[in-house]
């Protein structure tokens, strides 16, 4: 029941700019936390939250986990 903290949309080639700011809106207007758009073809990771915050991560970068402050995710992990 309710809205997950974490929201992963994985992009595909179908997926337009309007339908992925849509979704992203929904989740984080109904509670979600974080709001990650995968995007596999320029291995590259969008992070949206509800106050308005955004930032992409890269390849050879590292990304904060909200639930866990003190750890993080190395985008190349994902992408292999």
């Amino acid at each position: 029941m309710g809205t997950p903290d974490l929201v992963i949309e994985i992009l595909s080639p179908s997926n337009t700019a309007a339908e992925m700011l849509a979704r992203e809106q929904l989740c984080l207007e109904n509670g979600a936390r974080e709001f990650w758009i995968v995007d596999p073809e320029h291995k590259q990771v969008k992070i949206s939250t509800p106050e308005g915050r955004t930032a992409t991560y890269k390849a050879g970068g590292a990304i904060p986990v909200f639930f866990a402050p003190e750890k993080t995710i190395a985008v190349d992990a994902i992408f292999e």
